[in-house]
């Protein structure tokens, strides 16, 4: 069971929305208001928030940088064909979780299944690939029983990777850049951090770190 905010103007469709998310065993809050939406992220632990492009654009920025408890809760957009220039501003942004509506019933629940999972891959936790290890607590890395110094940033990037093995990841991604950060300069180290951390698992037999041309980078499996 996940903790879901719905933010929307119309109650028909938070309630429409309510009801669905319920069926599928999640606890429900639903609000019509960015100041209302605010005050329940600031009293209650979600797990998700879905969010309306109706609301005015000034709302969707408000609720766009909103943090709780230290981490940014993840989101999903409900668009339509008359809001695509704010949809397409947030795309521009990188922002890439939406839904059209009126939202199919098995689309939303697919989608927040999807996005519910890769938060809960995203909590720490202690990484053994072979005779390669990470413990994100103590940020130590084992190859082979011999540890491997790392910097605070190659710890960070290498530890994404292996949380989303095969999947690419962009630099900003990487970096823990949110949408629309404008660090295109910055971006560019994490090509040295990547340079640095193939030298030092040269002699790693666990996995792959692979240049995806065009996006960023994945952590390729290796076959046994």
């Amino acid at each position: 069971m996940a903790r879901i905010l719905v933010v929307a103007e119309d109650n028909l469709l938070n309630t429409k929305l309510r009801d669905v998310l319920v069926s599928a065993g999640h606890k429900v809050i639903c609000v019509s208001g960015v100041g209302e939406a605010r005050e329940r992220m600031a009293y209650n632990t979600l797990d998700l928030v879905i969010q309306d492009l109706q609301m005015l654009a000034s709302d969707i920025e408000m609720l766009d940088t909103a943090r709780l408890s230290g981490r940014e809760v993840p989101r999903v957009y409900l668009a339509d064909k008359e809001h695509t220039d704010i949809l397409m501003r947030l795309l521009r942004r990188g922002v890439d979780e939406y839904i059209l509506c009126p939202p199919d019933t098995d689309e939303l629940l697919l989608r927040v299944d999807t996005i519910l999972q890769d938060a809960r891959k995203s909590e720490l936790r202690y990484l053994v690939i072979g005779g390669f290890s990470m413990n994100p607590e103590n940020r130590t890395m084992l190859l082979d029983g011999m540890t491997i110094e790392l910097s605070e940033m190659e710890f960070s990037i290498l530890y994404k990777l292996l949380l989303y093995p095969d999947r690419a990841l962009t630099r900003r991604q990487l970096l823990g850049r949110p949408p629309g950060d404008d660090g295109s300069s910055e971006y560019r180290t994490v090509d040295v951090h990547i340079s640095k951390l193939r030298q030092m698992l040269r002699g790693c037999d666990a996995f792959d770190i692979r240049t995806v041309h065009g996006i960023g980078y994945k952590a390729v499996m290796k076959k046994e």
